[in-house]
């Protein structure tokens, strides 16, 4: 398979028997080219910049409202984001539970990804005791997406609201 748009995913299925002790009957390999960093992004997309990297991270060139740290996380397009906002995170409901999809940075190194939750957009917090993890539910072949629901139903937390942060490890 071709590995120049950064990973392929391969989707396992393994025959329910009586003997298997499964949560799910899913599996997912997710092959990338190599792993990446931060410093080899910027060397491959602005081989010019000399700019050091804690303050390239905070860049907006072309002011579209998306740093280079961002554009990194989001696997977004270097030079024109606008081209792969779909890749960012969005919020909706899954089978009446807050929902949030986004794309994640097949192979790299040094960013965490956090879903955060607030009941009043000022103070946020990880929400990680009360997500669920159900990116196989996803009908996407697009091995970067990534889908996490509150278990929690939305009727039960009317004023929720979800955001991801990246957490830049060098």
């Amino acid at each position: 398979s071709d590995l120049r748009n950064g990973a392929e995913s391969v989707h396992l299925r393994i025959a329910a028997h009586d003997s298997y002790l499964l949560g799910n009957d899913h599996a997912e390999i997710l092959i990338v080219e190599t792993e990446r960093d931060f410093a080899d992004w910027q060397a491959r997309h602005f081989p010019d910049s000399r700019t050091p990297l804690a303050e390239f991270a905070a860049e907006d060139p072309g002011d579209t409202g998306y740093t280079q740290l961002q554009r990194y996380a989001f696997d977004l397009d270097p030079t024109d984001p606008g081209r792969s906002l779909d890749r960012l995170p969005r919020v909706h409901l899954v089978d009446g539970h807050l929902a949030i999809e986004f794309s994640r940075l097949p192979g790299s190194t040094d960013l965490r990804w956090v879903v955060e939750s607030s009941s009043d957009l000022v103070t946020w917090s990880p929400a990680t005791s009360m997500m669920e993890d159900i990116t196989p539910r996803l009908e996407s072949d697009d091995a970067r997406k990534v889908l996490f629901r509150l278990t929690e139903p939305a009727s039960a937390a009317p004023h929720r609201h979800l955001r991801v942060r990246v957490h830049f490890q060098p």
